[in-house]
């Protein structure tokens, strides 16, 4: 018995529940990871320490974490649309993220842990290069907290996105660089400071795209 109230509560009454989390953390995920690029980039330009970076790294698995609650509260909430077809006549509120963007911030979250485990591993880095990997950090973190924006702020994170590859360019002329002591962690950071960015750039260009070509509207009959 206990069994079939459980069901019937999350059919009936938790997908709503499930519905806002789901818009929840939709709204919490790019904020976060700007959040903590931005404070990354900040301890970048302060001489930062490892204890510093540990606790970056923390925070950065906290945002895979999120990612699989978001998970989570999709599945439960589309069962519960399944198992209530009707529920989707009655609800109210905005529509939650297509699936797709789950596995896109999957993806920017493991780059930002793997990044942030890289600086708790990295004891020197070659001159400049903090303040290199600062501005990029922080022009990545720039894009990812322009997401929620109306659309008026897409020149912007189209020119924080191409900071970012600037930034990126430079890290890698100093890796190839034989001029310049290299360090593994070195070669660690531009490896995966190149995925966040190769991850980013769909959100830039969606988002640029869909500001260049808004969705026809049909014409109200005559």
């Amino acid at each position: 018995m206990g069994a079939v109230i459980g069901i019937c509560v999350n059919a009936f009454v938790l997908p709503p529940v499930h519905s806002r989390d789901v818009r929840r953390l939709r709204g919490r995920l790019p904020e976060e990871c700007a959040d903590l690029l931005h404070t990354a980039a900040d301890g970048l330009r302060e001489a930062y320490d490892r204890e510093e970076a540990r606790g970056w790294y923390e925070r950065a698995v906290r945002l895979t974490d999120a990612v699989t609650d978001l998970r989570a509260a999709r599945r439960w909430s589309e069962e519960g649309h399944r198992l209530d077809p009707g529920h989707r006549m009655r609800r109210s509120g905005s529509e939650p993220p297509p699936a797709g963007w789950d596995l896109t911030w999957d993806r920017v979250a493991e780059d930002i842990r793997a990044t942030m485990r890289t600086l708790t591993e990295a004891t020197v880095l070659p001159d400049g290069v903090p303040g290199i990997l600062a501005t990029l950090l922080r022009a990545a973190g720039d894009v990812l907290g322009l997401q929620e924006s109306d659309g008026s702020d897409d020149r912007r994170r189209t020119e924080a996105a191409a900071t970012a590859a600037e930034a990126h360019h430079r890290l890698t002329h100093v890796l190839a660089d034989g001029r310049s002591e290299t360090t593994p962690e070195l070669g660690g950071l531009t490896a995966d400071t190149q995925r966040l960015l190769d991850d980013l750039a769909p959100l830039t260009t969606a988002r640029h795209k869909t500001a260049r070509h808004p969705a026809e509207k049909t014409p109200a009959p005559s």
